[in-house]
């Protein structure tokens, strides 16, 4: 199982991203990688910044978006669904005012 922590690090004034693995009864971390920008130029062939197999680049992905949520990072969905349920929420009172003849809170 696949695992990422994110934490401040503030005399850096930044976050520490942690990836780790479970396998058997050892947690394995990934090493640092140094995070450079070049510049590339139109056309110019380039790798990508992360290479992940396939068999643990689901994982992976849920791993760092359970990690963001849990630092407070929403999506765009996320608010959305946020949006819905209040949504429901306010209907589901208006219906229970019309079925008990309740005046409406406004």
């Amino acid at each position: 199982m696949i695992k990422v922590y994110i934490a401040a690090d503030m005399p850096y004034n930044g976050l520490n991203i942690y990836i780790g693995k479970e396998v058997g009864d050892k947690f394995l971390l990934a090493e640092n990688i140094p995070l450079n920008f070049k510049e590339r130029k139109p056309g110019e062939a380039y790798d990508a910044t992360f290479k992940l197999p396939f068999e643990i680049a689901g994982p992976f992905l849920e791993a760092m978006a359970e990690a963001l949520s849990n630092h407070g990072i929403k999506t765009d969905n996320d608010h959305k669904i946020q949006g819905k349920l209040e949504a429901v929420k306010e209907h589901l009172a208006d219906m229970r005012d019309l079925v008990f003849k309740r005046k409406p809170k406004k």
